[in-house]
């Protein structure tokens, strides 16, 4: 059996058993297998772009007030999103639109993985079906169909970069993260990464620049919690949550945010530091690029690692470290020692990640705090510390000398400072 046979027969048994309780036992009860809160009228965060459609037509802006959406809440979505509206959308259309991004999601990796072996297929089916993933399918979130837009990218890449570029480009103008899948130009010789990264640096500034006012505004509504999501600052948000009513409070605030900054500024110094403490020999051929699952890698660790910068994510936007699954099980088989066991404790922790909403129940069930929260900040804290080094360790030769210059250049000013 072939491993994309596997995952679909894994996709397709998922579905049945899903769909058969859903009919016997109801909507809710499929959902409470995942640990999942179910938010009624379903899939809430399509409902937001229908519901945004109702109150366009009834001349509002659905960005600053949505009256039509049943919990208020702005649209806090890029403009390009309102042509829709022009189908007449309304709210009657929800299930159909969330079909469409479901669908489109659970395709997509027959898109952008030629080869699929069943190890591999085993590990993307415990990402695929998990309580992570599963939260964004009962959300009907558009992040799903902005994955189907970056797998149709990696694969159109192998054919042309400049298509695959104006994927990118367009899915970053559709909700501003997936820009940082740009990693993908990585692949290109020096002259062309350079004026393709100039392009597109020039073009989606360009664009931030003129949205500025509807930008700012889609971060401002944009909901924020603790449980759920991942990101540097959501311990510090937790703790401020926890802590609310001690004397500690005004500390804390001064203190959490210090040292997050200082872990992740240690974090990005030491996977610099143990990258390019020696030059890669021009002669050496770069094995990294035969690599067939490299540029899914450089989208979904670019991904993960700006979103994860940018401060607060819905678990849901995990979805996209199902990019890097395939490269970094390939790393871990080859057992070569500059990825292995990089890669050998970052993927268990992808893993736990996309299974915390289950593994913080069980966990929390038997203490009296919330150590399950702890737990999985540990473990995205991890992740962000893997991929970081394993982005910066598969850079192509011509880079990773280019920053071995540089960092040899910091150290010789640092000697001579220090005396």
């Amino acid at each position: 059996m072939k491993g994309k046979t596997l995952l679909f027969i894994v996709f397709l048994s998922v579905f049945l058993v899903s769909y058969l309780i859903c009919t016997f036992f109801g909507y809710t009860t499929v959902w409470k297998l995942w640990h999942i809160p179910v938010m009624m009228p379903t899939f809430a965060d399509t409902r937001a772009i229908t519901s945004g459609s109702e109150a366009s037509a009834l001349g509002y802006d659905p960005l600053f007030n949505n009256v039509r959406d049943p919990w208020h809440r702005p649209m806090n979505l890029s403009r390009l999103w309102n042509v829709l509206f022009y189908f007449r959308l309304n709210q009657s259309h929800t299930n159909l639109l969330a079909t469409i991004f479901i669908s489109s999601f659970f395709l997509s990796p027959f898109i952008f993985i030629k080869k699929l072996d069943k190890l591999t297929a085993c590990v993307l089916s415990c990402a695929f079906i998990s309580p992570a993933i599963m939260l964004g399918v009962e959300r009907g979130t558009p992040d799903l169909f902005l994955f189907f837009i970056l797998a149709t990218a990696i694969r159109v890449g192998y054919v042309s970069i400049i298509a695959a570029l104006c994927l990118i480009v367009f899915a970053g103008f559709l909700k501003l993260f997936p820009i940082f899948g740009i990693g993908l130009i990585l692949k290109e010789k020096i002259s062309q990464f350079w004026i393709l990264l100039s392009i597109t640096c020039i073009s989606f500034l360009s664009y931030l620049v003129f949205t500025f006012s509807d930008v700012k505004q889609m971060i401002r509504v944009t909901p924020k919690g603790t449980d759920f999501s991942y990101g540097y600052d959501v311990f510090i948000l937790a703790s401020k949550n926890y802590f609310k009513n001690s004397s500690y409070l005004p500390l804390l605030k001064i203190a959490l945010p210090i040292f997050s900054y200082f872990l992740l500024l240690s974090i990005l110094v030491i996977a610099i530091l143990l990258v390019f403490k020696n030059p890669v020999h021009d002669e050496d051929e770069n094995e990294i690029e035969k690599n067939k699952y490299i540029d899914a890698f450089r989208v979904g660790a670019g991904i993960y690692i700006g979103t994860f910068l940018f401060g607060h994510n819905w678990d849901y936007r995990l979805m996209f470290l199902i990019f890097t699954i395939p490269q970094i099980v390939t790393w871990i088989k080859q057992k070569n020692s500059r990825y292995f066991l990089a890669a050998s404790f970052t993927l268990p922790t992808i893993i736990l990640s996309f299974w915390y909403l289950i593994l913080a129940r069980i966990i929390n069930y038997y203490l009296t705090f919330n150590l399950g929260l702890i737990i999985d900040e540990f473990f995205n804290w991890v992740v962000f510390s893997g991929l970081v080094y394993l982005f910066l360790a598969s850079l192509p030769n011509w880079l990773c000398n280019i920053m071995y210059k540089l960092v040899l250049a910091v150290r010789q000013r640092w000697q001579i400072l220090v005396g």
